[in-house]
């Protein structure tokens, strides 16, 4: 009807808007594309490699539709990576004071065994906790727990204990030296990858889920990934649970 009666028109673009969008094009260039571009490299891996292993009595799938199987589960992988290049396109982490303790953790973790976190804080704010009896209390006893001594997180160590696999190997060899760097970096890849994999089982779930309840049928993949693109890149899976490591990183894996 609008369009009928000649309300919609083009609108016209602002003044250096095409040049803007040219500028974006030449900087990003074809590198949108790599996640699309991963699916057939992805597809030729895991085909060579389940051929290497049903030679030597492993079938990792059926070998009646080896390569249907391995473009699907390409097809899935294809996916977390265009979800971890989107968390990752800002090349930083986005969080505050109240992950701090948390982002240090796993470092703790895999250096002393423990989540005492004592090394990263001067001894001045262990004084000023402890000599803090009356009154408002320090306003980093709202981010950290100071008992017996030492300091803690004081959220739960659940995102922490799951990003370990992250951390593990970068610590261990030093990679970087400074800590709070190391701390930075691997929690926004900890966290991204968390939101990614809860995306990927929003996935799985929804595919068997329409297949069971028989709606929208033979379009179960296409609706199934339609649901995870719009939960993985239009809510703040994206912009808050993929960018730091705060609780939520972990609690939207674990609903998942």
């Amino acid at each position: 009807l609008l369009a009928a009666k000649g309300r919609l028109a083009v609108q016209a673009d602002a003044r250096g808007e095409p040049e803007r969008r040219l500028e974006s094009a030449s900087r990003l260039g074809n590198r949108l594309f790599g996640p699309a571009l991963a699916i057939p490299a992805f597809t030729v891996a895991l085909y060579l490699g389940a051929r290497q292993f049903a030679q030597r009595g492993f079938d990792l799938f059926d070998p009646k539709a080896l390569t249907l199987s391995a473009l699907g589960l390409a097809s899935v992988l294809a996916l977390a990576a265009a979800l971890l290049c989107a968390y990752n396109i800002n090349l930083r982490q986005v969080s505050s004071f109240d992950t701090y303790a948390s982002r240090l953790a796993p470092i703790s973790l895999l250096r002393d065994g423990d989540l005492a976190l004592d090394e990263f804080f001067p001894d001045a704010l262990a004084a000023e906790a402890e000599s803090r009896t009356t009154g408002e209390p320090p306003y980093f006893l709202n981010y950290l727990i100071h008992t017996r001594g030492h300091f803690y997180d004081s959220h739960p160590p659940v995102g922490p204990i799951l990003s370990l696999p992250v951390y593990a190997l970068p610590v261990w060899l030093g990679i970087p030296r400074d800590p709070i760097l190391a701390a930075n970096v691997f929690s926004k890849l900890a966290a991204s990858i968390m939101a990614a994999l809860s995306a990927l089982a929003l996935f799985a779930a929804l595919r068997r889920l329409l297949a069971a309840i028989g709606w929208a049928p033979g379009r179960e993949i296409e609706v199934a990934l339609l649901a995870t693109l719009a939960y993985g890149l239009g809510t703040p899976v994206w912009s808050t649970a993929a960018q730091a490591l705060w609780t939520h990183a972990p609690a939207v894996l674990g609903y998942a």
